[in-house]
């Protein structure tokens, strides 16, 4: 049942994302017409507009990183804390299929929007087209896996390392996305198990989640460096690859353990029953 509700959750997200990310490419083009225009007119008209074209890419790529975000909000908000929430929690699945599918298809709406912003950023900003022609643009992309290879040779870093920085930046990646979607999901159902102000208690429990969070945070550092467990890590640990493993495990696993807390604050409430309106 979780993969129909995630079919029929990523058709719903996707008749506004995909839209979204196709006028983005656009822009994205239009930009790097203009950064190249630029550089060949001298009429001050024709700068301006291709000025506020490449301005309006930029406001582009805000826009579609602050809307990701309402996405993820409004979608858990409009199934499942409004009036559509009568019919979701009748439907015969649990409470984590519903959350899941909410959660899965928001994260892969948010690291997919990340990966298509940064790359069109690259392609803009990045003009090698205007200095380039395209047999030296060919020429030029094979050096740049010699350089990496070079690099990966002077640190000393085996295949196992470079599989292991891949696997725990992902999974670190992935659960700071699912601890962000999560605070929003937690404030959202312990605000709306209230009969009155839940959207103000909503938002008031967003603010005193995210700064327990924080608290939470300072507490173990203050704790580790009372115990001198960073100058453990730091000095006893003379390896930087070594360091950077467990620098990037500690950092999933605390994103884990956080996501875990937000989830429960997010699922015990749901289950207990909500004031729908």
């Amino acid at each position: 049942m979780l993969g129909k509700l995630l079919k029929h959750e990523f058709r719903a997200t996707g008749r506004i994302m995909l839209p979204m990310l196709g006028a983005l490419a656009l822009l994205a083009g239009m930009a790097n017409l203009s950064f190249r225009g630029i550089e060949y007119t001298d009429s001050v008209i024709v700068n301006l507009i291709l000025g506020f074209v490449i301005v309006l890419f930029f406001l582009g790529l805000f826009a579609a990183a602050v809307l990701s975000v309402v996405i993820v909000v409004y979608r858990f908000y409009k199934n499942l804390l409004r009036d559509e929430g009568y019919l979701m929690f009748t439907l015969p699945v649990s409470v984590h299929s519903l959350v899941w599918s909410k959660l899965i298809a928001a994260c892969c709406w948010i690291l997919l929007t990340a990966l298509v912003c940064t790359g069109l950023l690259l392609l803009t900003v990045f003009n090698l087209a205007a200095d380039m022609g395209l047999e030296e643009i060919l020429r030029f992309l094979p050096t740049i896996g010699e350089t990496i290879r070079e690099a990966i040779e002077q640190t000393a870093l085996s295949s196992w390392d470079l599989v292991g920085y891949c696997v725990e930046g992902l999974l670190g990646v992935l659960a700071l996305c699912m601890c962000q979607c999560l605070l929003f999901y937690a404030a959202m159902a312990i605000g709306h198990s209230f009969a009155k102000n839940k959207v103000l208690l909503s938002i008031l429990f967003f603010i005193a989640i995210r700064f327990g969070i924080q608290l939470l945070e300072a507490l173990i550092g203050v704790i580790a460096n009372r115990l001198g467990l960073d100058s453990v890590v730091l000095f006893e640990q003379t390896e930087v690859l070594r360091f950077m493993h467990g620098f990037l495990i500690t950092m999933t696993v605390q994103g884990l353990v956080q996501g875990a807390l937000l989830y429960l604050l997010t699922v015990l409430p749901l289950k207990k029953g909500l004031n729908l309106d």
